[in-house]
């Protein structure tokens, strides 16, 4: 292990709390750009507006992983790493999945709403994230104990109950069947993107990974469309940008909190971000927020909590 990873391979109960306050600050990045992505999804298509958000992220990344040298070191790592087959295959596939998650922005945000979004997305994360944390998916095997599947299980409950009672009546069933695989392959875009940090050291490289497999991905499903690219008005949308620039910040903080803490601790943390976000936003959009919703995100905020006092496994490194 090196870089980020590496440095906090032991930490202090400061930089414990900072990477709670961090991965709370992702859950409100995803539900603000579930929103930005939404409301732009709506103008110019899902998979659109995900080729736009995803190129204008990759010419990012990119032109940072070039200017940097430690950057450049750390894209060699990488390739190194899987000519040697120390970097497994698909932990450079993350971007797929990232893909994935933006397009079922565009799409399921809409029927669903924000907050059920969040509380559906969380379902599917956290069971994916117990199983990945199992067998070392991010670098580092986590024994499923009690805390850990119990926490788990409070939050996909809290889930279950929000998303039960959502503020549009009963969900469509294809909408959170869509958001439930989502959140499993989020999961495994952590745990993957976790790997490649470990190789490469530098968040910059690890992040033109993931962005250059999701604009691939997007770029094969714009052309199955016969649409054409987007027009160029949604190169300069600034919800657009804004959600760009949100992914950018949301990879970056995954992979190093995955490497740390692990795929199931940074789920949860995440998720009630997510959740209480989720929340304000329908708020303000003028969404009824039913009780329910409400009880979910005090059973996900429940798991939280009992997973950062108790919680206490350690982590083994997987070669």
């Amino acid at each position: 292990m090196s870089g980020l990873a590496e440095q906090w391979s032991a930490p202090s109960t400061g930089v414990r709390v900072g990477g709670w306050i961090a991965a709370l600050s992702v859950g409100v990045a995803a539900s603000v750009q579930s929103f930005l992505t939404a409301e732009s999804s709506q103008q110019f298509g899902a998979e659109q507006a995900a080729f736009v958000m995803l190129g204008v992220g990759l010419v990012g990344v990119g032109t940072w992983s070039i200017v940097s040298r430690q950057a450049r070191v750390g894209a060699t790592r990488i390739v190194s790493d899987l000519r040697a087959k120390r970097l497994p295959w698909w932990a450079v596939l993350s971007g797929v999945g990232g893909a994935l998650f933006i397009l079922c922005q565009g799409i399921a945000v809409e029927p669903l709403g924000v907050a059920v979004f969040g509380m559906a997305f969380l379902a599917g994360h956290a069971v994916g994230a117990t199983l990945l944390d199992a067998v070392g998916a991010s670098g580092a095997r986590r024994r499923p104990t009690f805390v850990r599947v119990a926490a788990g299980g409070l939050a996909v409950a809290g889930a279950v109950v929000g998303a039960v009672g959502g503020e549009f009546g009963a969900p469509p069933l294809w909408a959170v069947a869509l958001v439930l695989v989502s959140g499993g392959v989020a999961a495994w875009v952590g745990a993957a993107s976790a790997r490649t940090l470990r190789s490469a050291g530098r968040i910059a490289p690890t992040a033109a990974v993931n962005f250059s497999g999701g604009f691939i991905a997007i770029g094969l499903v714009v052309l199955s469309t016969g649409r054409g690219l987007p027009p160029l008005d949604a190169f300069v949308d600034p919800r657009l940008l804004a959600s760009s620039l949100l992914g950018i910040y949301s990879i970056a903080a995954v992979s190093v909190l995955a490497a740390r803490r692990g795929v199931l601790e940074l789920a949860l943390f995440t998720a009630l971000g997510q959740l209480v976000a989720g929340m304000v936003i329908d708020g303000f959009s003028g969404n009824a927020l039913p009780w329910t919703a409400a009880l979910g995100s005090a059973l996900t905020l429940s798991a939280v909590v009992w997973t950062a006092v108790v919680s206490r496994s350690a982590a083994r490194e997987v070669a």
